[in-house]
C-alpha cells in the first residue's frame, strides 16, 4: 500500500524526478517506503502512551497535544511545532511546484 501511494502520488513522483539519477530515485522510493511503514507504528505507539498516561481524556483529538503538552520541556515544544510546520512547509512547496509545471 505505502509503494502504490508513492508511486501515485504527483507532489513525490516531481522529487523522484529531480534526483540525480536514477539509482538515486530509486534508492530514495525505497528508503521512504521503509520510513512510512515505520511512521504508522510510532503513531500507535503514541496513542497508546497517551491513554495510559490521560486515561480520562475524552476526545482523542486533544491526545497528542496533550501529550507534547505534559511531556515535553517548553523548548522542545517549539521543536515540535516548527518541525510540523516545516514539512507542512515542504509539502506545500512541492504541491506548488505540481501546480506550476
Amino acid at each position: 500500500m505505502s509503494n502504490a501511494y508513492m508511486i501515485g502520488n504527483q507532489a513525490i513522483a516531481q522529487r523522484c524526478l529531480t534526483a540525480k539519477n536514477e539509482w538515486h530515485a530509486k534508492a530514495s522510493m525505497i528508503f521512504a517506503s521503509a520510513l512510512k511503514m515505520f511512521i504508522p507504528i510510532l503513531i500507535l505507539f503514541l496513542g497508546l502512551m497517551a491513554i495510559v498516561v490521560h486515561p480520562g481524556l475524552e476526545d482523542g483529538d486533544k491526545a497528542l497535544p496533550m501529550m507534547i503538552k505534559t511531556i515535553l520541556p517548553l523548548g522542545l515544544v517549539g521543536l515540535m511545532f516548527s518541525a510540523f510546520f516545516a514539512g507542512l512547509m515542504s509539502s506545500v512547496d512541492s504541491l506548488l511546484l505540481f501546480y506550476k509545471t
